[in-house]
């Protein structure tokens, strides 16, 4: 069931956005908002190619699906991030709990558009065409 398994790819996403956001703010001294900005651009790319093999979309042009799921993910990082600088940086909100509460909250958004959308049955051919 691909609910299951993207709710693991979420679930190991977000870790590894938290890690390395903590990582870089925490230990190398990287302005919070910088070091969650690089640890969504990194969990783009990692979850393109599982989102992919999750939705079993490999039939078709793997060049199209990407340009289609990067520029709809750039829409919801950015939502993120915009969602990010509101709760912490404008609100005050911790910065952890502004995490866990943006990433559960898009995860879900992400999950319905990603499958009914980007991956859909048929649409890896639709893409080009």
């Amino acid at each position: 069931m691909p609910m299951a398994k993207i709710a693991g790819l979420g679930v190991i996403s977000a870790g590894l956005n938290i890690s390395i956001t903590v990582a870089l703010h925490e230990i190398a001294g990287v302005m919070v908002e910088i070091a969650f900005l690089v640890g969504i651009a990194t969990v783009m790319i990692v979850n393109f190619f599982a989102a992919q093999a999750i939705f079993c979309a490999r039939d078709g042009d793997s060049r199209k699906q990407f340009v289609i799921f990067a520029l709809s993910s750039l829409c919801f990082r950015g939502g993120e991030y915009i969602s990010f600088l509101a709760l912490h940086t404008w609100l005050g909100a911790p910065y952890l709990l502004a995490i866990f509460m943006i990433l559960g909250t898009f995860f879900l958004l992400k999950f319905f558009f990603f499958r009914d959308v980007v991956f859909a049955p048929g649409q890896a051919t639709k893409v080009g065409r």
